[in-house]
């Protein structure tokens, strides 16, 4: 198994906030796409919060936008909210 270095963000929120997210994700349908697609529960997790400002600001997950760096944004520290910025700004979304 490799190790993977921890989000900046993740870090922050710590393991009991970042476990009790992922508990939620687990046993909601939804959720379980973000654990399924994401196949790491801490990125899972940092994904649906990146998901839920997506969702406030166009309508649409972000699952149903054009493909964007998320993975790239999260492994670089930047918090969910920096990365929506960089892809409304980057125009992504078009």
């Amino acid at each position: 198994m490799t190790y993977q270095r921890k989000n900046a963000w993740v870090l922050d929120k710590g393991p009991e906030v970042i476990g009790r997210v992922a508990e939620q994700l687990r046993v909601h349908p939804i959720g379980r796409q973000y654990l399924d697609y994401c196949r790491d529960s801490d990125f899972a997790v940092w994904l649906y919060v990146a998901d839920r400002l997506i969702r406030s600001r166009f309508g649409l997950s972000l699952l149903d936008l054009p493909d964007w760096a998320w993975r790239d944004a999260y492994d670089a520290d930047q918090r969910p909210r920096d990365a929506v910025v960089d892809f409304i700004e980057q125009g992504a979304w078009q």
